[in-house]
């Protein structure tokens, strides 16, 4: 019961946070999702979960979080109060399975006071993130040699090298060291919606996909003959998100026998308004061409088709009935 009062508060705050920051959201009341929020403000998005302890995260869950963000252009992010050391800074970055994690307070600073933090927690303690050619053109600038600077700090001139190469960042300690001697900033910002996709291999894509049911996995399969780049997802309202040659991004849930709610209906409307995209549902068989404004396609009418071009089309034109109704 506690942990449902956090997630609410948490879930409060932050809805205050994105309101006054202008930025348009929809907010998830599906416990089995991997985010809580979509947000999206020009060409930002963000793909939030409310975790009160960011480390109750697992790596499925980070997994499922980064697959769906780099599939819809965005970038996952973990807003939170605590980890299992105790409570979480201001303007400090925690990293958990790649995500980058922070507070509320870190958030509003980012969207409304357009401040990034500079400071990230990791094993050992605080480290400012520097400008590596910074510190060198400053360790020349007062002639400085490397083992000089070295010696004046109490480090090897190996650490040195590396935070000039940008391959290591100092300690909080270390680094109000280098500020003192070199009086001067050389610190850099940390963009918290920076993310790494590249560990999101193909055969992870794959490994998804075999959770699916078989019904679900043949008309994916059957997508991927039209000439796109098609993603199965879990936890999330659709199955599989795709991509045109034209970059254009499609969602789509696939269902031998329609099970969907009122409310989950409603909320996948909201997320492709929201993101500004086309989804459609593959219902195996339907007497309807909609269902709350979104098309619904035959398995018979997509075994008909030879291009991505015929279900753009289709999806268009059943967009353009469902809007007259």
């Amino acid at each position: 019961m506690q942990d449902l009062k956090n997630k609410e508060a948490l879930a409060k705050e932050v809805e205050e946070i994105l309101e006054r920051a202008g930025v348009r959201y929809i907010h998830s009341r599906f416990s089995n999702f991997c985010f809580d929020f979509i947000a999206k403000k020009e060409e930002l998005m963000m793909l939030i979960k409310l975790l009160f302890n960011i480390d109750s995260i697992t790596p499925s869950m980070a997994f499922d979080m980064k697959n769906i963000a780099s599939s819809l252009s965005g970038a996952p992010i973990i807003i939170g109060r605590k980890t299992r050391a105790g409570d979480m800074e201001e303007s400090v970055v925690y990293v958990r399975y790649g995500i980058n994690s922070i507070t509320p307070a870190t958030l509003e600073n980012f969207l409304i006071h357009d401040m990034l933090p500079c400071i990230i927690s990791a094993r050992g303690g605080y480290y400012l993130s520097i400008d590596g050619d910074k510190l060198r053109e400053l360790r020349l600038r007062k002639a400085f040699s490397i083992g000089m600077l070295a010696e004046s700090i109490g480090i090897s001139r190996r650490m040195v090298l590396k935070y000039e190469r940008n391959e290591a960042n100092p300690t909080i300690e270390i680094a109000e060291k280098l500020f003192r001697i070199l009086d001067e900033d050389f610190a850099r910002e940390i963009d918290i919606l920076s993310q790494d996709f590249s560990s999101l291999h193909e055969d992870e894509f794959d490994i998804i996909a075999s959770f699916l049911t078989s019904y679900k996995r043949k008309i994916i399969e059957k997508l991927s003959e039209f000439d796109l780049s098609v993603k199965a997802v879990k936890r999330a309202p659709f199955d599989a998100i795709a991509l045109t040659p034209e970059d254009e991004k499609l969602t789509t849930r696939a269902e031998e026998k329609p099970k969907l709610t009122k409310e989950e209906a409603k909320f996948l409307k909201e997320i492709l308004e929201t993101m500004l995209i086309n989804g459609f549902f593959v219902f195996k068989e339907s007497e309807r061409e909609e269902l709350n404004g979104i098309p619904i396609i035959g398995e018979r009418e997509i075994n008909r088709m030879h291009s991505h071009r015929e279900l753009i089309e289709l999806i268009e034109k059943r967009k353009a009935y469902s809007s007259k109704i």
